[in-house]
């Protein structure tokens, strides 16, 4: 139980802290954060149970699965108020990682990258250097509220394409894609 402890205040650091944590980052995390809420519950249910001399059979056992999040697991932590999450969308991890590979590789990680002639002659705007046109109709099939400059729409929108079947990733992103391969599968 010490681990979960450690970690548990670790957790509260950074969260106390101000630190923002990157989006790669945020559902391991989230995992983890679950983990160690369930433990310390636990924990104080099975000291009470001791204290109060009652039987240890009233204890609640939570088996740990070490596994993705599912998107409910996601919602309810996001719903405790010392969790920030950005968007109702989710990735895997893997995904996540993939996202912050093409972010960096579309525009340097730069949300204010303009790129003035783009391979069809046009400008791309952004972290992940949408064309307004493009950025104009997948917020809209998605649902996604956000101007165009503003990197966590950018965001949303490629997470919500990574369950698009309609998705074309090599005319989308065409030199970035030739050089990290297609996004990894949930």
């Amino acid at each position: 139980m010490k681990n979960k402890y450690e970690r548990g205040l670790i957790w509260n650091e950074r969260v106390d802290s101000g630190k923002t944590m990157g989006c790669g980052a945020c559902f391991p995390i989230m995992a983890v954060a679950v983990v160690i809420v369930v433990g310390i519950f636990v924990w104080r249910i099975d000291s009470a149970a001791n204290v109060a001399g009652a039987a240890t059979e009233a204890t609640i056992k939570v088996p740990v699965v070490e596994t993705e999040p599912t998107k409910e697991d996601v919602e309810k932590l996001c719903s405790l108020p010392e969790v920030i999450c950005d968007g109702e969308s989710y990735a895997s991890s893997a995904q996540e990682a993939w996202i912050d590979k093409l972010e960096r590789c579309e525009s340097s990680g730069n949300p204010k990258a303009i790129n003035p002639k783009d391979t069809d002659g046009t400008p791309s705007y952004g972290s992940f250097q949408f064309k307004p046109s493009t950025f104009k109709m997948y917020s809209k099939r998605y649902g996604v509220e956000g101007q165009l400059m503003d990197r966590s729409a950018q965001r949303e929108i490629v997470v919500n394409m990574l369950d698009d079947k309609a998705v074309r990733w090599r005319n989308e992103f065409p030199a970035c894609v030739k050089k990290l391969g297609l996004p990894p599968k949930k």
